[in-house]
């Protein structure tokens, strides 16, 4: 595609240039993301799992595209400083999910699984091992591919910084990195 020919560019050039590159695989800028698979609300980005398949093939197959302009895959190009997973993720709250058939049902298997009752209090433990979960799961998947950049969270600061201890929990669980913030 184009844009991925611009991506390509991009990154050659700023590798000639000794330029560090920041390098988000998924990010809201409006629209859906890339592909059909992805939504504009980007909650189901972490708590859909046919979302986060789909999210799995799309970095895999980022990860060993080969760039025309300097014939290495991404995962070999030293000017890409680090990945971050999602660049200001969202999460459902516990009122929002009752309304997303496919994130109630981990959320109800997860309670089984677990031996809790459904209650807010239940839904921020299960929030927080879900970013947790995704977070680990993502850096799994970098591994296999052997990859070895580091990797960034991004805290979607203004959008998390009350009532949202949960998933700062989570973030701070798993093996992220590095955290970032955006206030603006």
């Amino acid at each position: 595609s184009v844009y991925l020919d611009a991506l390509d560019y991009m990154i050659a050039e700023a590798e000639k240039r000794n330029m560090y590159v920041s390098f988000a695989f998924l990010n809201h800028m409006g629209q859906g993301g890339p592909g059909q698979w992805i939504t504009k609300d980007r909650s189901t980005w972490i708590q859909d799992p046919s979302v986060v398949e789909c999210s799995k093939r799309y970095v895999r197959q980022l990860l060993n595209h080969v760039n025309k302009y300097n014939n290495k895959a991404y995962k070999d190009t030293e000017c890409i400083a680090y990945w971050e997973l999602i660049n200001e993720p969202s999460m459902f709250s516990y009122d929002e999910v009752q309304s997303q058939p496919a994130c109630k049902a981990e959320y109800n298997a997860w309670l089984t699984a677990n031996g809790k009752t459904d209650n807010s209090d239940s839904y921020a433990e299960f929030r927080a091992y879900t970013v947790r979960d995704y977070i680990n799961g993502m850096m799994r998947l970098l591994e296999e591919q052997g990859d070895n950049h580091l990797v960034s969270w991004s805290l979607n600061w203004d959008h998390y910084m009350r009532n949202n201890q949960d998933i700062f929990e989570g973030v701070a669980a798993s093996d992220a990195d590095i955290v970032a913030f955006c206030n603006y």
